[in-house]
């Protein structure tokens, strides 16, 4: 299986529970690498074919594939 960089979003209404959500981003497979509580935000790895798990998880506003490319510039697809 391949390993895809992703970055989840909680929803700004969700940011209360966002330990809640991380624990549940774990568990549907996600390796978190960084968490930033304040703004929601993690980023991580997932297997390429549990990618749309994380986007049914509760308090999920997005998921999307991080592209990392030499120059050291992002692009994000989302999976919304």
């Amino acid at each position: 299986m391949t390993q895809t960089k992703v970055k989840v979003q909680v929803s700004s209404d969700n940011i209360q529970h966002f330990a809640r959500i991380t624990q549940q981003v774990k568990e549907a497979g996600m390796t978190v690498s960084d968490e930033i509580p304040i703004l929601g935000h993690l980023r991580g790895s997932v297997d390429e074919d549990k990618l749309w798990l994380l986007q049914s998880i509760p308090g999920v506003a997005s998921a999307s594939r991080i592209d990392d490319e030499a120059d050291g510039s992002r692009g994000d697809y989302s999976i919304k």
